[in-house]
């Protein structure tokens, strides 16, 4: 972020950290240090709703000067005139509803150490599952977590061993029977209503960007325990070799 700061000062253009997801991070003194340089820019994008455990709609834009949110204004002659004090006129909506109520109410029942503890715990426990996930010899974490998000798939050994080691053509049916693989595991999972995780496309550089189905997990429940993900990753194991794409993927692994 200071590298980026020190372009936009160079350029003299309007530097904007769209910290909508990680920003809540900010209240942790254990990692805001993760965000060294977000304090030089210009504005800042933080959704309440994704670690400051507040319903959807949640969304906010912080200025560092308050003149900038000129930028944007409607008026109308019924509603939000010229000269009005009503914040309506820099949204899309025209008005703005009481959702600033509930964040205002959990900074109230939790407090900044309390939220704090809440963020602290969930980035702890991404990193607890990322250890527990490198320990299973048929899933693969494809990104490590920074904060309290983390993606992974289920690939068997021998699978993972022809992706590494096969020939080209090889590798591209392996990468394509395995995202079709972990795509029904996911809505397996999700249909069955024990547990559940979402689902993404990345291209990950160890892959050579091939574009890839990863399961998508965000540790922010603090009652999550560890035995709970050793049970979802059980439950994704059992799902896979239910899939009807299971013995297609082993045969190529395995003929191939």
């Amino acid at each position: 972020l200071n590298r980026l700061a020190d372009i936009a000062e160079q350029a003299q253009c309007h530097f904007h950290v769209d910290a909508a997801w990680g920003g809540a991070s900010l209240l942790s003194e254990r990692y805001r240090d993760l965000f060294a340089g977000i304090e030089r820019a210009d504005t800042v994008t933080i959704d309440a709703h994704k670690q400051l455990y507040v319903p959807m709609g949640s969304g906010m834009v912080l200025f560092r000067q308050p003149t900038l949110a000129n930028a944007i204004a409607q008026h109308a002659n019924y509603i939000v005139r010229k000269g009005s004090k009503d914040l309506g006129r820099h949204t899309l909506e025209g008005s703005r509803n009481a959702m600033s109520l509930m964040l205002h109410s959990n900074l109230y029942l939790l407090g900044r150490q309390g939220l704090a503890r809440l963020i602290d715990a969930s980035i702890e426990k991404a990193r607890q599952f990322a250890d527990l996930i490198h320990q299973q010899a048929d899933f693969e974490l494809i990104s490590e977590p920074q904060l309290c998000l983390l993606t992974y798939r289920y690939v068997p050994p021998e699978v993972l061993q022809a992706l590494r080691e096969g020939a080209a053509p090889v590798r591209q049916q392996l990468h394509e029977l395995l995202n079709t693989l972990n795509q029904d595991i996911q809505a397996r999972q999700w249909a069955a209503g024990t547990s559940f995780v979402s689902r993404t496309h990345l291209k990950p550089v160890q892959w050579d960007r091939q574009p890839t189905t990863v399961l998508r997990v965000v540790l922010a429940n603090p009652l999550t325990t560890l035995e709970i993900l050793e049970n979802m990753l059980e439950e994704q194991r059992r799902l896979a070799r239910q899939s009807p794409f299971w013995q297609t993927l082993q045969a190529w692994a395995t003929v191939n």
